[in-house]
């Protein structure tokens, strides 16, 4: 009887440990399901090299706003709690900075008209009156409600602000290439946050002659790009990441998959949405909210 009572405990035992999944075996199989993942070899922080663990998914629960029929670039939080977004078709007269009404349009925050520029034109004199060849950038306010805009993810571009918007008068603060994304962070109010392919970039509200060199945040690995992305906080960034492939892999010669990159916590998680979108947060820090490109809605989105 001893011998069969040891004979089952001991199978018991087997089928317990059997059933119990190893962590390594679990991320690396969490891995194999996110083709691409292994491409991030690491990320840089504030000047810092981190090595972040892949931990698996990071799910988002979201309540949607309103739909739009517009082409959204960027999403900002003026200080008093509306939501301001930016549209833009490139060279076309469809250039909108304004409030976000859960019906329609609302109030315009500046007014931009589309003017070709040709070679002769100043083109600085013509952009100081709002007068601009090509908009399909973000926006951005600061702690006053002073709104910056930058033209978007092509060149010649810069940082621009809203010195009146009635008469128009636009100040051009710095030349750069381009910008995806465009933020003044809670934590930082002095200084813009502009979004290239390459990194998270940090510029001086007041203009300075020192332009950034390293980026304040950036990816290193195999041929990927940034795309919308969001500084939630000094540790914690959302960014969409652009992974090159070759045609034969993908039409579109690329992946887009969006992250929860967590450097206080040493890991990144991927996003149950792949696109996140445009994104911006309150400047109470208690709500984000994004622009989801498939069904064209605003959303409030919540990390679960």
């Amino acid at each position: 009887m001893k011998g069969e009572k040891m004979r089952s405990l001991l199978a018991k035992i087997i089928l317990l440990v059997i059933s119990i999944p190893m962590s390594g075996c679990a991320i690396r199989k969490t891995v194999s399901e996110y083709p691409f993942v292994e491409r991030i070899h690491t990320v840089v922080w504030q000047g810092e090299r981190c090595d972040l663990n892949f931990k698996g998914i990071q799910k988002i629960s979201e309540k949607e706003l309103g739909v739009t029929t517009e082409r959204i670039n960027g999403l900002a939080f003026h200080p008093d709690g509306k939501i301001t977004f930016s549209s833009g078709y490139g060279s076309t007269p469809n250039m909108t900075m304004a409030y976000w009404g859960l019906k329609d349009i609302g109030e315009t925050v500046v007014n931009l008209q589309y003017v070709p520029h040709s070679e002769k034109d100043d083109v600085n004199k013509t952009e100081e009156k709002g007068y601009f060849g090509f908009f399909a950038g973000p926006l951005a306010f600061d702690s006053g409600g002073t709104c910056h805009f930058s033209l978007g993810s092509l060149g010649p571009n810069g940082l621009y602000k809203v010195v009146s918007n009635s008469p128009v008068k636009i100040e051009k603060l710095y030349s750069l290439d381009s910008t995806r994304s465009l933020q003044i962070p809670l934590f930082d109010t002095e200084y813009l946050y502009s979004t290239s392919w390459n990194g998270i970039f940090r510029y001086p509200i007041v203009p300075s002659q020192a332009k950034p060199v390293k980026p304040w945040f950036s990816i290193q690995g195999d041929n990927i790009l940034l795309g919308d992305c969001l500084v939630i906080n000094q540790s914690q960034v959302i960014a969409e990441v652009i992974f090159k492939v070759p045609k034969e892999t993908s039409g579109k010669g690329y992946y887009i998959k969006s992250f929860l990159f967590d450097g206080k916590r040493n890991c990144y998680k991927v996003i149950s949405v792949d696109e996140i979108g445009p994104m911006a947060i309150s400047w109470d820090g208690q709500r984000m909210v994004r622009f989801d490109k498939t069904e064209r809605s605003i959303n409030e989105f919540f990390l679960k």
